[in-house]
């Protein structure tokens, strides 16, 4: 997992031997080109999105290279999205969640340099280039997108102020929490954990449609 923080006053620490963190001296310009330099850093064949704020349930990865199969491209299917009424199964793809082979990432022309709609404009190329709808995974799911959670997502935040750039908006909130004393800053070790058992409640909602 390569995990690329450009929050220039926090230092993310994380010592695993499967984990790389890199912190970046500098913003980003926008979104894709973050996700392109993120690419740049892997070395594996296949590429999986690992969206920081949304949950990947334990066989995410083996789900998806299994349903890859021979496939250059292959979108998350049926998932699950997590609102403040729980969680709802969704049958359709998710725009913003993906494998792809390394070389056809790249092939492609990687991820338009946008700030929001990346993911659409990178899909977009996808289709383009394979001149055929996109196939995504139909197993059951294993991917869970939180609509709903304490920190803006930055969808819904371009939804209410759409007349502003909605990246450039999280920025400047993101930099006036810093200012305030209400983000860390410095040295931050991470402990990743869930604070829910979410397995239990997705295997409960696919029960319990």
């Amino acid at each position: 997992m390569i995990i690329l923080n450009d929050a220039e006053k926090q230092c993310l620490v994380f010592e695993h031997p499967r984990v790389k963190v890199v912190n970046a001296s500098r913003r980003f310009p926008n979104l894709g080109a973050k996700r392109n330099h993120a690419a740049s850093l892997a070395s594996g064949e296949l590429l999986l999105t690992w969206g920081d704020d949304d949950i990947h349930l334990p066989h995410r990865i083996e789900r998806m290279v299994e349903a890859l199969g021979s496939r250059k491209f292959l979108l998350e299917g049926h998932h699950f999205i997590l609102t403040c009424d729980g969680l709802k199964k969704n049958s359709f793809p998710t725009t913003g969640a993906h494998i792809v082979r390394r070389d056809f990432y790249w092939a492609v022309g990687g991820v338009p340099e946008m700030n929001t709609g990346e993911d659409a404009g990178f899909n977009k190329r996808v289709q383009e280039y394979l001149k055929k709808n996109l196939d995504s995974c139909q197993d059951p799911p294993a991917f869970i997108y939180r609509w709903h959670s304490p920190r803006p997502h930055i969808s819904a935040f371009h939804q209410t102020r759409d007349k502003e750039d909605p990246y450039k908006a999280m920025l400047e909130r993101s930099n006036k929490l810093l200012e305030e004393g209400l983000e860390p800053e410095g040295r931050i070790i991470l402990c990743p954990h869930w604070k829910k058992d979410y397995l239990a409640e997705a295997t409960h909602s696919a029960q319990n449609p």
